[in-house]
């Protein structure tokens, strides 16, 4: 939480969800501003970690002294599921630390001390500002690559919340200093990168809790390499999904209320929150992160000499990622009416990242209409030059196509390294007899975002189970189910759980059909 953050006042003192972001691997706390600030802005408090396992670029140690930890590499194979298991205690202790903030009860055996903030110029006590100001029924988690991969580890081990609610019924509630009552009530997963996962996660068999996940992926993650893999870790990926839509729901046998078919010994299999897979044409990995869409327009030469690429505009790239975010935190966690007025990303408000976004895209589609009139009065170049209009756009793609970049392909190596002696976590193992006829070229990905243009068309076994049309190779809705897919916007209560089609079809309304490359859902 940033001290320099400006809190408003919610009606009725009304406290405020909770959305815990984890990074990926060399960020750090402020790395995804952009993101994390757009959901402060729609009233969210966000708890942006900076994780002590070596993964972080830097981060600034506690305790009360001035250390720092910096970057100590990636490790070998068990060096990285180590540090997400370390990464996992951080988000425990982060909910443990938001309870105790909310309710100033400390956790047994610790004392609340915290470093006074400045707001406003006027210095505050810290966990006395946050008192009865932070809404524990309403708390998500969230992150990016590697991040995304400890969020989903984290909110798999968290205990199912159906005994919970049903003593709350019966009216035992828990002392507001027992943590393991505070229920994490859906996951995001930005990009995640699967092979992080340790191998006895509950996100690889079966979540212990009925969290919804949504996976927002990269197009250039979710399409194969060279080698035939998925940067992901496709197969891991779709054993998360299976993972989430079934929890293993324990009972107390001592519980009165139990029945002799509910009184096991071991585990009883339910029906889970379930997951849903987004991803969006022309996304990178980079397209998460605060280097694209702040720094693209003044040093994107120097970005993409770095690899720090997407095809997609990152300006309007984040604005419809911050759009699914926000619409799937408001459906799936318990908010009061007076926290989602606070909210203003809907189509009926003509705010937030949604009209940014479509003010973005307008701005887009004139400049390529100004090319097609001009080439049209002018006429071809001549000598088999370019015309007007790929003139245009290749000044527009100059930021975002081209080679891969230094970091990019040092990053590749890596992980192609590690994804080929995991041998099936990536995907198909690398192989040099691969048919290249089959894989998916940079500028055919290209070709897909660019502005009334049709892009390749890819077969269930190339993008990984894409709800796609035949001809348009996206979504396709009628005018009239997109106007009510649209007008129901931040108006849909606590679902609790992954609808399938109609998810998918609500966020595809939302953005624009012609913007979702791959989406499907387990549930």
């Amino acid at each position: 939480m940033s001290p320099a953050a400006k809190i408003l006042a919610t009606p009725n003192n009304t406290p405020f969800p909770v959305v815990l972001f984890s990074h990926g691997l060399g960020g750090n706390r402020h790395v995804y501003a952009v993101l994390c600030l757009e959901l402060a802005s729609q009233g969210y408090v966000v708890v942006a970690l900076e994780h002590t396992d070596g993964s972080a670029s830097a981060a600034k140690l506690g305790n009360g002294n001035k250390d720092w930890m910096f970057y100590k590499g990636i490790g070998n194979e068990e060096a990285q599921v180590d540090k997400t298991r370390h990464r996992r205690r951080e988000m425990e202790t982060a909910v443990r630390l938001v309870n105790a903030l909310s309710t100033g009860c400390p956790p047994p055996g610790t004392s609340l001390v915290i470093s006074n903030l400045t707001v406003n110029n006027i210095n505050i006590d810290a966990a006395e500002f946050f008192r009865q100001k932070l809404d524990t029924r309403c708390i998500a988690a969230i992150g990016h690559s590697y991040g995304g991969a400890t969020a989903a580890a984290f909110c798999s081990e968290q205990q199912q919340q159906q005994q919970q609610q049903q003593q709350q019924q019966q009216g035992h509630h828990p002392p507001h200093h027992d943590y393991d009552h505070v229920h994490v009530g859906c996951c995001i997963c930005l990009d995640p990168w699967w092979p992080a996962l340790y191998p006895e996660s509950s996100a690889l068999t079966s979540f212990k809790s009925n969290c919804p996940l949504l996976i927002l992926g990269s197009h250039d993650w979710n399409v194969p390499n060279v080698f035939g893999e998925f940067m992901c870790g496709i197969e891991r990926q779709q054993a998360v999904m299976k993972a989430a839509a079934a929890f293993a729901c324990s009972h107390n046998d001592d519980d009165d209320n139990s029945t002799e078919d509910n009184k096991t010994k071991g585990k009883k299999e339910a029906k889970g929150g379930g997951a849903l897979l987004f991803v969006l044409k022309g996304t990178s990995h980079n397209s998460f992160a605060d280097p694209l869409p702040l720094f693209e327009q003044a040093v994107g030469w120097l970005l993409k000499l770095l690899g720090i690429t997407a095809r997609l505009d990152p300006v309007l790239g984040i604005y419809l990622l911050s759009t699914i975010m926000l619409a799937f935190l408001s459906a799936q966690l318990p908010l009061s009416q007076q926290q989602r007025e606070l909210q203003n990303w809907t189509p009926g408000d003509g705010g937030g990242p949604l009209a940014l976004a479509v003010k973005k895209e307008a701005e887009t589609m004139k400049l390529v209409k100004e090319g097609l009139e001009e080439e049209e009065s002018i006429g071809g170049c001549g000598g088999g030059g370019d015309t007007i209009k790929e003139k245009k756009k290749k000044k527009k793609r100059q930021h975002h196509t081209g080679g891969r970049g230094l970091l990019y392909s040092v990053s590749d190596f890596i992980l192609d390294s590690v994804l080929a002696k995991r041998g099936g976590d990536g995907g198909s193992a690398p192989s040099k007899t691969t048919d290249n006829d089959d894989l998916v070229t940079g500028e055919e990905l290209l070709e897909t975002v660019m502005p009334s243009e049709q892009g390749p068309e890819y077969d269930n076994d190339t993008n990984g189970g894409a709800k796609e049309d035949e001809e348009e190779g996206g979504i396709r809705l009628s005018e009239e189910r997109r106007a009510a897919l649209r007008a129901s916007a931040g108006k849909i209560q606590l679902r609790g759980r992954i609808r399938g089609e109609e998810d998918i079809e609500y966020l595809a309304a939302l953005i624009g059909e012609h913007h979702v490359f791959n989406a499907r859902s387990e549930c």
